[in-house]
């Protein structure tokens, strides 16, 4: 009981932090026909910095594989990771590949990339045997890289030709990359109690 108290309150102050950020995302409507936000033209930067966090917790991961008891764990992990990665990719070239010849059809499959990425990201609980000081820390980087998606994911369909003059439609406003990287940054200076995990944040590649 001792040790989830402690751990509950080493976490507090990140998860209180990561809450409160997270809150103050802008929630907005667009009409379809006005001048698109000055945010929107830029918005797909956010997906070079998404891989790069994927590969930010594969570097953690891999400063953990010569632990033993971990093993097994580890991994799951890294194929959870590397999976997010390989998708988050695979968006990267859609993405690309829409700037040099865009289409609805291809907003359609950057949607559908986004999307199963996005159901991919909770997997990670499907893990089992994850002590709580690395669990928490996967558990905060999942939920940047999904609320940050799922951010970036709503933006999409105001880039669609076929959006029917004066329909309306929601947009959830991404965090700016500085602010991205200063919350991924945080999480992995938390100090965990665990001598093991905590070495592996120490080493872990920054954003």
């Amino acid at each position: 009981m001792k040790n989830i108290q402690k751990f509950t309150a080493r976490w507090h102050r990140a998860f209180t932090c990561l809450g409160l950020f997270l809150g103050v995302l802008t929630i907005c409507q667009l009409t379809a026909g006005c001048d698109l936000p000055a945010w929107i033209q830029t918005a797909n930067s956010i997906i070079p910095v998404l891989v790069t966090s994927a590969g930010s917790v594969l570097s953690l991961l891999a400063g953990l594989t010569g632990n033993a008891a971990l093993a097994s764990v580890v991994i799951l992990l890294t194929g959870w990771a590397a999976k997010l990665q390989a998708g988050m990719q695979n968006i990267e070239s859609l993405v690309s590949e829409y700037q040099s010849n865009p289409s609805d059809t291809l907003l359609e499959n950057i949607e559908a990339a986004a999307q199963a990425v996005i159901s991919d990201i909770p997997s990670f609980a499907q893990v089992e045997g994850i002590p709580a000081s690395l669990s928490g820390v996967i558990q905060s980087f999942a939920q940047l890289i999904l609320t940050q998606l799922e951010a970036w994911t709503s933006l999409l369909p105001a880039l669609k030709k076929s959006l029917a003059a004066g329909e309306k439609i929601t947009l959830t406003v991404p965090m700016s990359n500085k602010a991205f990287k200063a919350q991924w940054n945080s999480v992995l200076a938390v100090q965990t109690g665990d001598l093991v995990i905590d070495a592996a944040l120490a080493k872990a590649k920054r954003l």
